[in-house]
């Protein structure tokens, strides 16, 4: 179906702690949903302990978006190289203020609160700071490091868009190639679980809406 809005929204910001955080969780969300306008910014090359967290990564970024050729896409990296540790978060909130204008966005989506990554915590405290004087939805999607009990309350259905991005995932991301998430049992089993398959839901993104104004 072409010209769907995601959730009826004009214009988002997505917020990626690290390389390849939205391509994963959410990117078949984003081609499936083509009249809403998605600005992805990247804030860091990765976590400092990484020896992977490198410029390469945004290059894989890119390389990811490339074959996806999707023009409801604009990307934007933190070019400072700095890392979470290197800014408090009002620092970090000046950075993407100064960048983004972010009362034209209608929501501003990150990785959840409830996550057993401590910079997908921070981020996430970063896109709660930034709805505080705008009426933005605030949006978590979920990643591979989320914990169980988070519950979404939305679920898009990607079964037409799995393989398509299963593929650029495996493509893109060769700095990952030895991490567990990236292989295909891992993916698969990222997209699916029994109590969406009862429903016939075989491949999903997931989602948390916190706030949002229709």
């Amino acid at each position: 179906m072409r010209n769907k809005k995601f959730l009826n929204l004009d214009k988002v910001l997505c917020l990626s702690p690290h390389p390849d955080d939205v391509e994963y969780s959410m990117s078949a969300t984003i081609m499936s949903h083509d009249a809403t306008q998605f600005d992805i910014y990247c804030l860091t090359t990765g976590t400092s302990t990484d020896h992977t967290s490198t410029a390469i990564r945004y290059q894989e970024v890119e390389r990811f978006w490339k074959k996806l050729n999707l023009k409801n896409v604009q990307y934007f990296f933190n070019k400072d190289k700095d890392s979470f540790e290197c800014l408090n978060e009002a620092q970090w909130l000046t950075k993407i203020e100064k960048l983004f204008n972010v009362k034209s966005y209608d929501a501003i989506l990150c990785t959840p609160s409830e996550d057993s990554h401590f910079e997908h915590q921070l981020c996430n405290r970063l896109m709660v700071a930034l709805g505080r004087s705008h009426p933005a939805s605030l949006i978590e999607y979920r990643s591979p490091s989320t914990l169980h009990s988070w519950t979404p309350n939305i679920v898009v259905n990607i079964e037409d868009q799995f393989d398509l991005k299963s593929d650029c995932l495996t493509r893109s991301f060769i700095s990952q190639v030895d991490s567990q998430y990236f292989s295909k049992d891992c993916i698969n089993l990222f997209h699916s679980n029994f109590a969406e398959y009862k429903k016939s839901l075989l491949k999903f993104e997931s989602f948390k809406a916190l706030v949002h104004y229709c």
